[in-house]
């Protein structure tokens, strides 16, 4: 997601001669033939003539476009008449035992039917192509002309309430492929700022070590990370060892320091349980320091920090603590780990009737997807371990809970479980009505847990 956010430039195009939509052109027209909540068996962009088209393209194995599901259907029914919103889902077979396109039909109707969705969604793997798309979410807003008028990352309500004002808001861009490639190109021949090398002055003189924190806005896309990392090693130049970690937020720099990690999921068990991910900064003077985008699209927030050391006297730990030292000096701040309350969702018992006719008739651990590549099925596993591989958190995200959330385990079962997960574990909904269905339920509540804490 973060390229995405690197592309927004508001109503800023490329001058080129290469053929590819941009803003202000009228968009090629396509037949779409493979509809859902659509009564014909087939639709034209230009059949919308006379009304907005947000043309919304989407892929299963995107989180945020999968999210996005309920807030677009929103937007289709408060511009009803005035405004159509088409999901277009893009597919690739890449196992032919497995074709994408049933799958993809499959995820969508689950959704559908959970949320009540109305809004158009077609099936075509050859949009992606033909309209050169570089990645989703993408979006195409399409006058009552036919004439594109902004590439998004996302639309809101206000957003499409003034361009049908003709005004032009402020938006996230998305990038064509093409565009990013001549992006890439020019990012080649632009001179990169000289961060100071110290390595010859570090060999020549009784200097030992060194080390500098930069702001990483010039050099967010040469991104080095190594020697600060779990089982890394730094770069070599001589007897000099270079420790490097680029373009990280506050958050990640302090995670980094820490554990070994800049961030880690429910899949990183143990260190999943006993340290929030989430860094706890209780001094203010930090505040403007925090990772943010700016109307502009311009990126605040991201650090370059190296490290200069004898190769052969430091060990990870050590160029860690040392790491460490550097960031509470440099922003003139303390830093501890300890126990706070925190926001969690607590798995527990509903039913204990329910429950016990899912315990395990033994045999061997085991997890993977049905048939369906959707569904998942579990064998002899702990209701832990099952939460862990099924993935439930990331359905927080469409309920507005994204990031990583805390998931607790509270159900005390003194034996396994065989489950067959019949839910998209992307959808809160479905996996909440799935989890009461065996028994379990999911509530939201407060635990105490090991944080970074950052103060003054």
């Amino acid at each position: 997601m973060l390229w995405w956010i690197v592309g927004q430039i508001n109503n800023c195009q490329a001058q080129d001669k290469t053929k590819y939509p941009k803003v202000g052109d009228t968009i090629e027209d396509h037949l779409f033939t493979d509809l859902g909540n659509y009564p014909k068996k087939s639709v034209k962009i230009s059949d919308f003539r006379g009304r907005w088209l947000v043309l919304d393209f989407w892929g299963r194995g995107c989180g945020s476009c999968v999210a996005s599901f309920p807030k677009m259907d929103s937007l289709k029914r408060k511009f009803e008449g005035r405004a159509e919103v088409m999901f277009v889902a893009m597919y690739e077979d890449l196992n032919p035992e497995k074709p994408e396109k049933p799958i993809t039909k499959d995820f969508f109707e689950r959704r559908r039917e959970n949320y009540d969705l109305s809004f158009i969604n077609a099936y075509d793997s050859t949009v992606q192509k033909k309209y050169d798309i570089r990645g989703v979410p993408a979006i195409f807003l399409i006058d009552p002309d036919g004439v594109i008028r902004a590439k998004m990352v996302s639309i809101n309500q206000n957003q499409l309430a003034a361009f049908m004002d003709g005004e032009t808001p402020v938006y996230a861009r998305s990038i064509s492929a093409t565009e990013d490639r001549q992006m890439v190109e020019v990012r080649k021949k632009t001179p990169k700022r000289i961060f100071p090398d110290f390595t010859q002055l570090l060999s020549d003189s009784a200097v030992l070590s060194m080390s500098y924190l930069v702001n990483a806005r010039d050099e967010f896309f040469d991104v080095y990370r190594f020697g600060l990392y779990k089982n890394s090693k730094p770069e070599r130049q001589g007897k000099i060892g270079i420790a490097t970690c680029g373009g990280a937020s506050l958050d990640e720099l302090y995670r980094l320091a820490y554990t070994g990690y800049e961030s880690w999921d429910i899949q990183d068990d143990s260190l999943y349980r006993s340290l929030n991910q989430a860094v706890i900064f209780d001094s203010k003077k930090l505040d403007s320091l925090h990772f943010k985008v700016n109307a502009d699209g311009s990126i605040d927030g991201l650090f370059t920090y190296r490290q200069f050391l004898p190769f052969d006297l430091t060990t990870e730990e050590q160029r860690r603590a040392i790491f460490l030292k550097d960031l509470n000096q440099t922003f003139n701040v303390s830093s501890k780990i300890e126990q706070r309350e925190v926001d969690c969702f607590r798995v527990t018992v509903k039913d204990k009737q329910k429950v016990l006719k899912l315990k395990t008739r033994g045999g061997n651990s085991s997890h993977g997807y049905a048939k369906n590549s959707i569904d998942r099925v579990y064998r002899n596993l702990s209701v832990w371990e099952i939460v862990r591989w099924a993935g439930i958190q990331s359905g927080l995200k469409s309920i507005g809970r994204g990031g990583k959330p805390v998931i607790v385990d509270d159900t005390q079962l003194p034996y396994k479980v065989d489950l067959d997960f019949n839910a998209d574990p992307s959808d809160w909904k479905a996996v909440l009505n799935f989890m009461r269905s065996k028994g379990f339920d999911i509530i939201s509540g407060k635990t105490l847990m090991n944080c970074i804490v950052v103060y003054d």
